[in-house]
Parts: structure tokens; C-alpha cells; sequence
């Protein structure tokens, strides 16, 4: 189905963790691209669907991370 739910929420996750932490990066890299990786390699999502649940989750957990950082 379209977007990933899969790729939304563990980038919605892992997006404040790389802020509050930028030594994650790395790691939190790693496993995003190796969810990616399993959904389009079992076949249950096309390489688009995952971008755009990574957008997606990004785009709503990136601001908001932002934005509750500041004020810690």
C-alpha cells in the first residue's frame, strides 16, 4: 500500500533521535535502509512507496522534533 507504514513510522522515529543525538546517524541509517531493503525485497512495497513514507515521515516528525528540542 502507499505510502509505507513500515518506512513513515521508523523514520518518524528514529528523525528525533538523529537531531537529539547526531552520533545516531550512522546507525540510524543503517537500519532505515535495512527496512527499505526488506520491504521492496519481499515484495510488499515498490521503491516508492518506501521514499515516500521516508517523506512523509520526515516531514511531519523533523519539524515537530525541531521544534520540542528547542525548548529542552
Amino acid at each position: 500500500s502507499f505510502p509505507s507504514g513500515h518506512a513513515m513510522t521508523l523514520t518518524g522515529v528514529l528523525a528525533p533521535i538523529v537531531i537529539a543525538w547526531p552520533a545516531t546517524t550512522l546507525s540510524a541509517a543503517l537500519l532505515l535502509l535495512s527496512m527499505a531493503w526488506s520491504r521492496i525485497a519481499t515484495a510488499h512495497h515498490y521503491p516508492s512507496d518506501v521514499a515516500a513514507g521516508v517523506a512523509l515521515g520526515a516531514g511531519l516528525s523533523y519539524p515537530l522534533a525541531r521544534g520540542i528540542l528547542a525548548y529542552w
